[in-house]
């Protein structure tokens, strides 16, 4: 019993610095967020690993970014990751209002692939 609830609150403290985290994140163009390029050149994985230490609570995490955004998270930017995680409203709430509404997203996210700096990849 001792173990779920350290892993509860392990995963409650660590939604809670990923809402916090993404609240400064410029949805329309995260890489004009202040720090982009530190925040892009950090996989999901790596933070994850740094800042989680509960094995449980950080396998959520990660559950989390390969259903929602079907990446490994290995693979995916932290600066992506929690732009994304802003744009769609984060653990299940509903999203913010966005300037263009939610199609600003999409055609924004189609010029960039799971590194925000880096252009899409042609698809053969």
């Amino acid at each position: 019993m001792f173990a779920r609830l350290a892993t509860a609150l392990a995963q409650l403290r660590a939604t809670r610095q990923i809402a916090k985290a993404s609240r400064a994140i410029d949805v329309l163009d995260p890489m004009q967020t202040p720090g982009a390029a530190t925040l892009d050149a950090e996989s999901l994985a790596g933070y994850l690993a740094r800042t989680i230490r509960n094995d449980a609570a950080r396998e959520r995490i990660a559950m989390h970014a390969d259903l929602v955004l079907a990446a490994d998270p290995a693979d995916l930017s932290l600066l992506h990751y929690l732009a994304t995680f802003r744009a769609t409203g984060g653990f299940g709430a509903p999203g913010p209002d966005l300037p263009g509404g939610a199609a600003s997203i999409a055609s924004s996210g189609a010029r960039r692939d799971s590194r925000c700096g880096s252009p899409p990849s042609s698809a053969t």
